[in-house]
């Protein structure tokens, strides 16, 4: 039955227009799997990717702390080279007391001894 002005043509196409948007399809329990599936597959690989990153930050900073560290035990060593040349100094300046004493000490025992010898002065403080 068509009506007046309505040709065949032009109803034809908004049947088939209200027969395409009626029919909506539906998800499938499987299509919801895949859709959740895939979703878990890009979780993971973010993560993933996160953790890796993160890793390669840390090694960054311990290959600055290996750095630092080699550069102190530089500093240590030229410390530790430092400290053996003092006590050598040292050590030498103790034999040249050690002699100097002895020099002193073999002039100073036959003046003494002289001294010994020699009567007592009644003037002398702290003597009797």
């Amino acid at each position: 039955m068509l009506w007046r002005g309505v040709t065949h043509s032009t109803v034809m196409p908004v049947c088939f227009h209200i027969q395409r948007t009626a029919h909506v399809e539906r998800p499938r329990p499987e299509q919801a799997m895949e859709e959740v599936a895939i979703a878990v597959v890009f979780a993971v690989t973010g993560w993933m990717l996160k953790t890796w990153l993160t890793h390669q930050e840390r090694m960054k900073e311990l290959s600055v702390e290996g750095a630092r560290i080699r550069s102190a035990e530089q500093r240590l060593a030229q410390v530790e080279q430092a400290v053996e040349a003092i006590a050598g100094e040292v050590e030498r300046i103790g034999e040249g007391q050690r002699y100097v004493t002895s020099l002193l000490g073999g002039r100073a025992q036959p003046a003494l001894e002289a001294r010994i010898g020699e009567p007592r002065s009644a003037g002398a403080p702290g003597r009797a």
